[in-house]
């Protein structure tokens, strides 16, 4: 707010309080009486600003006898009242925004394949071959397929080949047809098979030796054949037969090469094999039977 002061005003000032917010007309010699006892305003306090004359206080004359008297002159002067300030009701500090932590990645641990167990392929079955062992051959535990030559004969089984230890007898043909296979090679399978030691120099004593798998692959084209048998015993260790041969005209096998001597026959359809080994050792002499099916 303004208000002017003129020269017909003389010994009056403007007071402002900060309690109102218009300025008052107020005796100069009133202000000047208060003397030292004028605080300093405090924060909030009415501020009075002069703008254009400033306002002059003057001492005219002196009275007789010493007296001074003080008159006071306001000129002409424009005073400016500025509302206080209200105080600032104090801002919390900003709290600085802290962004969250990256999410770590999700590992994936790929599970494992589940493996499945192996499936035990069954072995072949064999139907149109048997074996004969002979009186004096001795049965180890693992021949659970041979037979007395007597049952052979009576369930009218044809002899094929045989040796001083074994036979083997195969069914007959009906029309008397001799080895006709449907293809010209042929990969058979160990179906069963027993063998054994007989010690030398220990009279019959013979040791039960493992047959631990083997191989048969005959070329009808060629009529020829090939084999081979892993064997172990407590006595030899690791050891093994392979031979190759011929394969006759009837299906009849027989050892040309190799470490044993082998002999034996095929089915007539040429879908099953048997064959017998002797092979000599340090120890003594390998002897078995073989039954082999596809």
């Amino acid at each position: 707010n303004e208000k002017q002061l003129s020269d017909d005003m003389k010994g009056l000032v403007l007071e402002l309080d900060r309690r109102q917010s218009t300025p008052m007309l107020v005796s100069a010699m009133e202000i000047l009486a208060r003397g030292n006892n004028h605080r300093t305003p405090a924060s909030g306090d009415a501020v009075v600003a002069v703008v254009e004359k400033p306002m002059a206080i003057e001492a005219s004359h002196t009275e007789p006898g010493g007296t001074k008297n003080i008159v006071n002159e306001a000129r002409a002067m424009t005073v400016v009242a500025m509302a206080p300030t209200e105080p600032t009701t104090p801002q919390p500090p900003e709290v600085p925004v802290v962004p969250p932590p990256p999410t770590p990645p999700v590992v994936v641990v790929p599970t494992p394949p589940v493996e499945e167990p192996p499936v035990a392929v069954a072995p072949p079955q064999v139907n149109q071959l048997a074996w004969v062992r002979y009186k004096w051959t001795p049965k180890t535990e693992s021949d659970t397929f041979s037979h007395q030559f007597e049952q052979a004969v009576a369930a009218g089984l044809d002899r094929v080949w045989g040796d001083t230890s074994y036979t083997v007898f195969r069914l007959p043909s009906s029309t008397g047809a001799v080895l006709a296979p449907a293809e010209a090679n042929a990969s058979f399978r160990l179906a069963e098979a027993s063998a054994h030691l007989a010690l030398r120099g220990n009279g019959n004593r013979v040791e039960a030796v493992n047959v631990n798998g083997g191989n048969l692959m005959v070329d009808f084209s060629r009529s020829t054949f090939s084999t081979m048998l892993a064997l172990s015993s407590p006595t030899i260790g690791s050891d093994h037969i392979s031979a190759t041969g011929t394969v006759a005209s009837n299906g009849a096998l027989k050892s040309t090469q190799g470490n044993a001597s082998l002999g034996g026959a095929l089915s007539l359809d040429g879908r099953e094999a048997a064959y017998a080994f002797e092979k000599a050792n340090t120890a003594g002499t390998l002897r078995g039977i073989t039954l082999w099916g596809r």
